[in-house]
């Protein structure tokens, strides 16, 4: 049975060929050095399977980003980002009981048992204003974390509730360029994550620093559990790839790819005006060329993803 990495070629080809079709491609081919790993990435979008993935290193996507010191679990001693999120954790807390109500559950899918409840701030580096809007602590937390990335398609910043007895089972997430903080809100009975082949249990105020791009599985006691879930930049890409990255995956063109892939019907009319909003920005005006002319290839096989939430 082909991998998920390998069923979603079609879907990297379509992004590719926008990407050549704009200019992108060729801008960031034509660079200095600073972006050899950038364009080492590009390349390998074109192939069916990963190049010297570690164990149980699966990103379903997009290729390992070479170079990177990829790793399942970091230690959070000393960590900017576990240090921030420990000393904000009273006032997460405070908000999250707030909003307990208005979460969105998910059972079925990667929910083997009990059930997922989710409050999310963005969505594929968009703010979702009509969750922001109840959440404006959380929102300021997430905004200024250290090395936030969420104008990454791929970052998330989100409430996570695990009802009694919950079970999401083994999966990957989409990427290799981020660092996700899973940082213990509620904890009042055993609940554990396993990244890799190492397993953790969240304690109150602490973050559990892990990769996704690694096969990971969560389990929970007797009584319900909250993290609050946030990613960042992977801290070993420089300032100049993160830029090219984003110039890269924030073109409307592209987005509307990635978000067909994943979208919900009630998220569209949103979404696509959010898309044509941003396309000023001056990170993409660098590397894409305005005069070119866009279209979004025609895509047969969307291959899998395997967890698209779905938003009413």
């Amino acid at each position: 049975m082909s991998s998920p990495f390998e069923q979603n070629l079609e879907i990297r080809k379509a992004v590719l060929e926008v990407m050549k079709e704009g200019g992108y491609y060729q801008k960031v081919m034509d660079a200095g050095p600073d972006l050899d790993r950038v364009k080492e990435f590009l390349l390998r979008m074109e192939q069916a399977t990963h190049v010297e993935p570690l164990h149980k290193q699966h990103p379903t996507f997009l290729p390992i980003f070479p170079g990177l010191d990829n790793q399942p679990i970091r230690d959070p001693a000393g960590d900017p980002v576990a240090d921030y999120l420990r000393a904000a954790t009273p006032e997460i807390k405070a908000e999250a009981l707030r909003l307990r109500k208005r979460t969105l559950s998910f059972s079925g899918g990667l929910v083997t048992d009990g059930s997922w409840l989710i409050y999310p701030l963005w969505y594929m580096g968009v703010s979702l204003p009509f969750m922001t809007m109840h959440a404006p602590v959380l929102s300021r937390i997430a905004a200024n974390i250290p090395r936030c990335g969420m104008a990454h398609p791929f970052c998330e910043a989100l409430l996570s509730w695990q009802d009694p007895h919950t079970h999401l089972a083994a999966h990957c997430s989409v990427d290799s360029l981020r660092l996700r903080y899973s940082v213990g809100i509620i904890v009042e009975s055993d609940c554990s994550l396993r990244v890799g082949e190492i397993k953790k249990q969240w304690q109150t105020g602490e973050s559990i620093i892990f990769e996704d791009c690694f096969e990971h599985e969560a389990w929970n006691g007797d009584k319900s559990r909250l993290v609050f879930i946030i990613d960042t930049w992977h801290p070993d890409l420089t300032s100049v790839e993160r830029e090219a990255l984003l110039a890269g995956f924030r073109k409307s063109e592209v987005r509307s790819i990635l978000y067909e892939y994943r979208m919900s019907e009630a998220m569209r009319p949103f979404l696509l005006k959010r898309f044509a909003e941003e396309e000023q920005d001056p990170i993409l005006q660098a590397y894409w060329d305005p005069k070119a002319d866009l279209r979004i290839p025609t895509v047969k096989n969307w291959g899998i993803w395997g967890t698209t939430p779905v938003f009413t």
